[in-house]
């Protein structure tokens, strides 16, 4: 090759390099206005000695806040629970998520089953109880772990894999029907999940249900042995005193401001561009909207009669994470409520969670969307970040804590934590009652 070809040659690399910045450039300007299937696809990746890895993007809200293990004994039943400890669950939750996936992948079409079935699933062994605190869509939930093929269309927040015989079964309790459901897990294998908690020990954890002394709650509480010590947490508004507050968030939220208008209404700064509208308060309080038209930039799917619950979920989890996840500190975001209106729109609810434990915001959820014929045509968000202090909350026993919440005509309900954020500079957690099936 020629000295002249060579330069030429050169030449043509720096061009080809050139373009590529520019492209790359360009791309991270353009705001969003398709769907975002080439975001959301994570890989399932598992290493040679057969660990399951869990997808990075999407397992954020597929952890679950508690988790239980019977573990095979003589004479009396041993159990390891644990809650309100974020790192003891997500590893335990790691040695069993591969039974899960497995699990839900091969799912086939549930029976349903008994009271007395769901309790005796829930004190056999070996078994693994998951507990999500949220309402999820089974599909999506499937989908959030990469769970291939599965098929069913219920909605839980508990789920427990025990054996029956020689086999495998995956039972939930259904939170819209309030019934309990069972499936033959037939490619999980049950020597799998007594290797799963054969490390495990026995803490002395229990069911409200196995105890008469704890009748008056929910029958499906977890009990430990310990009064939890949660922390208390420093909170604030994460855009207050932030003069670029607004143009961060519209950029994690593609919003264009090239041609958009800016102005202020009262304690709001308002950003319009067409007929879509993004208003953002003092408070943290984010308002998107746009106009009867629909023109909404956030398409989930063209096919607009055919968006599916999973796809619906998948893109408001995506949208919620990318606005709300890397402001909240050291909370996490779960999906609590989804549901589907007469007309066909799909409203959507996020809420945050600290050590396992909900968080309950004054106003409203974390984020909440809505969404018609494939578009996220509104949602709110609500920006808090949280801080870990020094103190920890001083709680009652949970035997006195439930005497209070039966005084109080509190009988039946489920009884747990949960910090009260009413915009204040510090959130304690207390013991309340809630909703045995939905948190």
């Amino acid at each position: 090759m020629t000295k002249r070809m060579k330069v030429i040659e050169g030449i043509k690399s720096l061009l080809i390099l050139l373009l590529i910045c520019s492209a790359v450039f360009l791309a991270s300007r353009t705001a969003l206005r398709g769907p975002l299937t080439d975001l959301l696809s994570p890989e399932l990746n598992t290493n040679t000695a057969g660990v399951y890895h869990l997808p990075t993007q999407r397992v954020e809200m597929a952890r679950p806040v508690r988790m239980a293990a019977a573990i095979p004994g003589e004479g009396r039943i041993l159990r390891y629970g644990v809650q309100y400890d974020p790192a003891a669950c997500d590893a335990l939750f790691q040695q069993g998520a591969s039974l899960l996936v497995e699990a839900l992948s091969s799912a086939s079409q549930p029976r349903e089953i008994s009271r007395e079935e769901w309790q005796r699933a829930l004190t056999a062994a070996p078994n693994l109880y998951f507990d999500f605190l949220g309402r999820l869509p089974l599909a999506l939930l499937a989908n959030w772990l990469s769970a291939p093929d599965c098929t069913l269309t219920g909605t839980a927040r508990q789920l427990v894999l025990t054996t029956e015989g020689e086999k495998v079964l995956l039972c939930y309790r259904d939170t819209e029907e309030n019934k309990y459901y069972a499936w033959t897990a037939g490619v999980v294998n049950p020597e799998h999940l007594v290797q799963a908690v054969s490390t495990l020990s026995d803490n002395g954890a229990f069911f409200a249900f196995e105890s008469e002394e704890y009748a008056a709650i929910d029958p499906d509480t977890l009990i430990l042995q310990d009064t939890p010590q949660p922390g208390v947490y420093q909170s604030a508004n994460p855009l207050n005193g932030e003069g670029d507050g607004l143009t961060q968030i519209l950029n994690d939220l593609y919003f264009p401001q090239e041609s958009t208008a800016f102005y202020s209404a009262g304690d709001e700064r308002v950003a319009r561009n067409g007929g879509e509208s993004i208003r953002l308060s003092r408070r943290g309080v984010l308002e998107y909207s746009c106009d009867s038209t629909g023109d909404s930039r956030y398409v989930i799917t063209d096919r607009r009669e055919i968006c599916t619950l999973t796809e619906i979920g998948d893109y408001c989890r995506f949208l919620a994470q990318r606005a709300l996840g890397q402001r909240c500190g050291q909370a996490r975001l779960y999906l609590s409520a989804i549901g589907q209106e007469e007309d066909g729109s799909v409203n959507l609810s996020f809420d945050y969670c600290l050590e396992g434990a909900r968080v309950t915001l004054e106003g409203g959820p974390a984020a909440s969307f809505l969404v018609k014929d494939g578009r996220v045509v509104q949602f709110t968000l609500r920006c808090r970040r949280y801080t870990l202090s020094e103190q920890t909350a001083l709680l009652l026993p949970e035997r006195q804590a439930m005497a209070i919440l039966e005084q109080l005509d509190g009988r039946g309900e489920e009884l747990q934590l949960l910090y009260l954020d009413q915009g204040g500079e510090a959130v304690s957690a207390q013991w309340a009652a809630g909703s045995g099936i939905g948190g």
